[in-house]
């Protein structure tokens, strides 16, 4: 990993590798440090994941995800996800295009690679309450689903975001990217139900997990169902009811995810106010 930016400042994309096996796979990352930051510190760590085929650079150019993180003094780490739906594991023949997209599966990528990196190279907490990790559109499902794989995440935001695949009707773009890695879903529903974010046995491993949830009423991309289903899922567990916010202005675009984004690090802030140690009498 190359040396880390001057606090305040964005640096990357940077190349991160990994051996898995005989190979070496790599992938690329951005990375902010907020101001404040020092390498011994316990930071927050929020990483952002991007939606399918998005550019990276969208995070500092449209997001303005920067100077939220400042707010809260959390490290930012933006992997790039290239096309992904968060798989755990690839089926012969069905594989990415080379290129931006990390050689291994999408969540374990972020669970397996990229924390553990930002873990060891960054002044960032350990602790799961101090672990955040958000994403849109496709990055949406993409934090949800990672935060169910992997107990290490406290606090998870999906915007826009697809969890309910047997909702996808064939033919749409949602059910198009989904096929592209599982197949079509009449062949291998066990593929499709294996990541299925709104089943019992996936949203009970939320538990624990400060959950975030938003769509724009106006998506034409994704309908807002997808978050209602969600939200509905995570209640009939009878886990904590999540934060639920479906903007009825909004669509599937940055105009949108800037305002949401804003309140969901507001959000953040008041999950890591309890996390944060209590000074003796």
């Amino acid at each position: 990993m190359p040396h880390a930016p001057r606090p305040g400042s964005w640096a990357g994309p940077l190349e991160i590798a990994h051996v898995e096996g005989s190979r070496r796979v790599t992938g690329r990352l951005l990375l902010y440090l907020p101001s404040g930051y020092r390498p011994e510190g316990r930071h927050p760590l929020v990483i952002a994941l991007h939606g399918w085929g998005s550019a990276l650079e969208d995070w500092p150019r449209r997001s303005g995800i920067a100077g939220l993180a400042d707010r809260l003094g959390a490290v930012l780490v933006c992997p790039d996800m290239g096309h992904t739906v968060y798989e755990d594991r690839y089926f012969k023949g069905l594989r990415p295009r080379p290129g931006r997209t990390p050689a291994l599966p999408g969540a374990r990528w972020i669970g397996e690679v990229v924390l553990p990196l930002a873990r060891r190279s960054f002044g960032v907490s350990k602790e799961p309450g101090r672990t955040a990790i958000l994403g849109y559109s496709t990055g949406g499902r993409g934090a949800l689903l990672v935060a169910q794989r992997y107990p290490e995440f406290g606090f998870a935001a999906g915007m826009s975001g697809t969890y309910d695949l047997d909702a996808l009707s064939p033919g749409t773009g949602e059910y198009r990217i989904h096929a592209a890695l599982y197949g079509p879903r009449h062949r291998y529903p066990e593929r499709w139900r294996r990541d299925q974010s709104v089943t019992p046995d996936l949203v009970a491993r939320l538990k624990g997990v400060r959950v975030v949830l938003g769509h724009g009423a106006l998506d034409r991309v994704v309908p807002a169902a997808q978050t209602r289903a969600m939200a509905k899922a995570i209640t009939g567990a009878g886990l904590p009811a999540p934060i639920l916010r479906i903007d009825p202005r909004a669509a599937h675009d940055f105009s949108y995810w800037r305002r949401e984004l804003e309140r969901t690090f507001g959000d953040l802030g008041k999950a890591l106010d309890r996390t944060a140690p209590r000074r003796p009498h």
